[in-house]
């Protein structure tokens, strides 16, 4: 469908040498200092729960509830704003949360944590 052309999630994994790439040796960069930086890794929060109640539908649903809160206001940006496209939107989180339940595994992902100041 023309709507699903439109889409995309713009995002990208970064290192910690990545997040202080763009603020040099002095660690400036638009009149703000990065006065901290670091990756850590975050737990998946919904495994625990999994494991404990190997409920694969929750454990999806879960995950659907994680992203559609994140990712949900960036797609309908991307929507003709004049068409009511909260079924598209719906359905693309039904089907992430559909294979999810459908192969249940631990999420690793990380954290990026950025401390700046403005000067």
């Amino acid at each position: 469908d023309e709507d699903k052309l439109h889409i995309n999630l713009p995002l990208g994994p970064r290192d910690i040498t990545a997040i202080k790439e763009p603020f040099g040796q002095n660690g400036l960069y638009e009149g703000l200092i990065l006065e901290h930086a670091e990756v850590m890794q975050s737990p998946d929060p919904f495994w625990p729960e999994y494991l404990a109640t190997k409920d694969t539908k929750q454990f999806g649903q879960n995950w659907k509830n994680f992203m559609k809160a994140v990712f949900a206001p960036v797609i309908r940006s991307q929507l003709d704003p004049s068409r009511d496209t909260s079924g598209l939107v719906e359905d693309i989180f039904d089907r992430f949360a559909m294979a999810v339940s459908n192969d249940p595994r631990e999420t690793e992902h990380f954290v990026g944590i950025a401390i700046l100041k403005k000067v």
